[in-house]
């Protein structure tokens, strides 16, 4: 078969969770023996004859004012825009030069995978194209959850206003573009329970996907310190607004044994302020230091404020069977039960107890060995990238019924 992947972001090594799941079902498709195109702004970790790059430009700084400019107006004048203002005219003239550059060379492909919702977005253009290919909508995280997170906690009325009436249409825009294609594939699986919730969707087909995470640490169950760690680019929103809260909320109320360690690249001023014998603000570190942590600290927090879709740093701290304490953002779509795989924390008090309670040696020993065991029955990625593989060549006329859960 041959796969057509189109990916309007940057698919480099480490560049995001995102893309190290694009890149690693590239290659497993490659490796299976199916030819691969791939349309994003960058290369990605992977090179074989079975796989060929199409880098496309990105915005220039001119282009970059004009579209924050064109968006901040769209958001007031047209919040019903197709595209949602998450692409723009100069970036999709780019990719259908390479889609069309494809179908002048007779590459034309069998699946074609839509990565993130900008490129979902593009549906009925890319379907015009290629009318006889199954076209898979590969949902990193439903958009719309995201960003109704982020109205929810705006505080000026009138951004609020603006917000709300942008996401109603943007809600309808993302449930209509999700219903006409192929098959959906959700990334994180709690997706699949709201996106039924809507008419156009409840009986579209559906297959989960397991999105990449780190399977080469191990936690030492029995040699552990007292670290208590927090994951993530500390220039996102999502990541520093946690860690602050934890930092002001949680801290003053742990035994004086804990340090809490803030790992990630980026960090903005405000949390490196809060550095001190008790906080530590690593910055960016390099991959031996992050399994280094994975593997002998106590345990992870995620105090999420912000953000949607699966979060894969939870994923490799279960697998590895690092302790995790999470409130429902940071758990969501991973199906994890608390008190026996994670321990649930909304409140500060929830995060001491949970704390008191890993302290105990038998609960602790538990939670680490439970964890491992989740991960390894539910979430094995080859055994997903080769039931799809299998899914798509059987079906390449016509997709039937039978429902796989990777």
């Amino acid at each position: 078969m041959r796969y057509l992947f189109i990916a309007p972001i940057n698919i480099c090594p480490n560049a995001s969770a995102g893309a190290e799941t694009i890149n690693y079902y590239i290659n497993a498709f490659a490796i299976m023996g199916n030819d691969i195109d791939v349309i994003a702004y960058t290369s990605g970790r992977y090179s074989s004859e079975n796989i060929t790059y199409y880098k496309i430009k990105t915005d220039n700084k001119i282009q970059n004012i004009i579209k924050k400019f064109y968006k901040f107006l769209g958001w007031i004048l047209y919040p019903q825009e197709k595209y949602l203002y998450k692409t723009t005219p100069w970036l999709r003239k780019n990719i259908f030069i390479e889609l069309q550059e494809l179908r002048k060379n007779d590459k034309t492909p069998d699946v074609i995978m839509l990565e993130t919702t900008s490129a979902i977005l593009l549906y009925d253009d890319i379907k015009e194209l290629f009318p006889n290919a199954q076209i898979i909508a590969s949902l990193h995280d439903y958009a719309f959850q995201g960003s109704k997170r982020k109205a929810e906690l705006e505080r000026n009325v009138i951004k609020k206003l603006f917000r709300k009436r942008y996401l109603k249409c943007a809600e309808k825009v993302e449930v209509n573009a999700l219903s006409r294609v192929d098959l959906i594939c959700p990334h994180n699986a709690g997706n699949e329970t709201i996106l039924r919730r809507y008419d156009q969707l409840k009986s579209k087909k559906m297959i989960p996907i397991v999105p990449y995470y780190s399977m080469q640490y191990n936690h030492q169950d029995e040699l552990h310190s007292n670290d208590i760690i927090f994951y993530g680019l500390m220039s996102r929103p999502e990541n520093y607004t946690a860690a602050l809260w934890f930092i002001d909320n949680v801290m003053p109320m742990l035994p004086e044994k804990y340090r809490f360690v803030v790992m990630g690249g980026k960090p903005i001023e405000k949390l490196k302020q809060k550095a001190s014998s008790k906080i530590l603000i690593t910055g960016f570190l390099p991959e031996d230091k992050v399994k280094d942590y994975y593997e002998k600290s106590f345990c992870m927090v995620v105090p999420l404020l912000l953000g949607s879709g699966i979060k894969t740093k939870v994923l490799s701290a279960l697998k590895c069977g690092l302790p995790v304490l999470s409130n429902n953002i940071g758990i969501e779509g991973i199906g994890a039960k608390s008190g026996v795989e994670y321990i649930h924390c909304e409140s500060v008090y929830d995060y001491v107890q949970g704390l008191e309670f890993l302290s105990n040696k038998d609960n602790y020993l538990d939670i680490c060995e439970k964890s491992r065991m989740m991960m390894n029955d539910r979430y094995m990625l080859g055994k997903c990238a080769k039931e799809l593989n299998d899914y798509f060549g059987m079906n390449q006329n016509n997709f039937g019924s039978k429902d796989y859960d990777c």
